[in-house]
Formats: C-alpha cells, sequence, structure tokens
C-alpha cells in the first residue's frame, strides 16, 4: 500500500512542479511584493506594527511601479482562474490577502500620483474578489466562506474611512489631471469650424 503524499496548505504535493504548482508559486510571488507588516519600532508588543509597501518577505526593497505590477499581476491570475476550480481565488483567501496585504497597504497610501495607481489596483482586486458565485457552482461553498471573510474585512469602519478617503484623492487627482486621451483628444472637424466661427464673431 503506497503511503498518502505529503500535502501542502494548498492541497497539492509537496515539491508539486507542474502547471498549478507554477502558479502557486508566482501568485506568492506577486502577493509577497506587495509589502510586509513589520513590527514598529516604538511599539513593545507585536501588535504594534506598520506596513511597508514594496517590502518582500526576503527583505528586498520594490519601488512603487513595481509594486503596481505585483498587484497587476494578481488581478491578472484572478481574471484567469479556472472557472470551475476557482484555484486563485480560493488561495487569495487562504493567504490572506485582503487582510493581511490589501487593506494595511490601503491604510498606509496617501494622496499622491503612486498611491491612486496602487489604490486603483486594489479596487480593480477587490471587485474580483466579492463577486458572487452562482447557485450551481461546484465550489460554491468554499468560495461563499471567502466572500464572507472578505466582506467581513471590508466592513472594518477604520478600513471603509480609508478607503473613502482615497477615493476622494482619486477623484481630486482627475480633476487637477485629465487622462492624457481626453487631453489629447483632437477636435472633431464640426467643432473645429464652429470654433472658428465663434473667433470670427
Amino acid at each position: 500500500m503506497m503511503d498518502e503524499a505529503e500535502l501542502d496548505e494548498f492541497g497539492y504535493e509537496i515539491g508539486d512542479e507542474g502547471r498549478l504548482g507554477k502558479l502557486k508559486k508566482d501568485l506568492w510571488f506577486s502577493i509577497d511584493g506587495i509589502g510586509q507588516s513589520v513590527v514598529n519600532k516604538e511599539g513593545k508588543t507585536t501588535k504594534d506594527r506598520d506596513f511597508v509597501v514594496g517590502l518582500t518577505s526576503k527583505g528586498e526593497q520594490l519601488d512603487p511601479k513595481e509594486v503596481e505590477n505585483c498587484l497587476k499581476d494578481v488581478l491578472r491570475f484572478l481574471k484567469r482562474d479556472d472557472d470551475t476550480e476557482m484555484w486563485v481565488h480560493l488561495w487569495c483567501n487562504k493567504l490572506l490577502l485582503v487582510r493581511n496585504r490589501l487593506v494595511p497597504l490601503v491604510r498606509s497610501l496617501g494622496g499622491h500620483e503612486d498611491d491612486i495607481k496602487l489604490f486603483y489596483q486594489v479596487v480593480r482586486i477587490l471587485v474580483e474578489l466579492t463577486v458572487s458565485p452562482e447557485s450551481g457552482h461546484p465550489r460554491r461553498h468554499e468560495l461563499l466562506q471567502a466572500l464572507r471573510e472578505t466582506k467581513r474585512e471590508l466592513l472594518d469602519p477604520r478600513v471603509f474611512r480609508t478607503m473613502n478617503k482615497q477615493i476622494l484623492h482619486a477623484f481630486a487627482t482627475l480633476e487637477k489631471s485629465p487622462p492624457a486621451d481626453d487631453a489629447d483628444q483632437q477636435p472633431s472637424p464640426d467643432q473645429q469650424q464652429q470654433e472658428q466661427q465663434e473667433q470670427e464673431q
């Protein structure tokens, strides 16, 4: 009788280097690049923590653009997830993506342009993570449990206030600097003719 294979926290055989094993590692690499919670220098307990954006578990410091790319990678993994198994969605829940990465990230952001870009990617990820599974989905129970845990984190009043502040920052930024495609758009021939007539008058 063969011994049962030792499984990791995702239910895969330890040492699995197949397609799903690689996907899991790539997902973790992207999540790890978002940032880490570290002990506050002034804190006396591990409860007093600061979130350092772009700090990896290996101590490497990524710049804001690299962090944005990590968030985009996570979003891409979610969008390309297997419709039946929903591996990536469930992995993100097991890795506490929302609690340990996204929520602390949002709470650490200010109103700078780089911060707005990161916040935008976080919102896109949250949209993917909060879609309710269809009634006949084979993993509906697991997905609903993950959805409840995600919503529980987002309903924290502190998180809600912070996200509201970030939304206001984003709107203020858009008012000051309209998107390039809108700002650079050339007027139509009719608009050009109308402007010329107004100038002649």
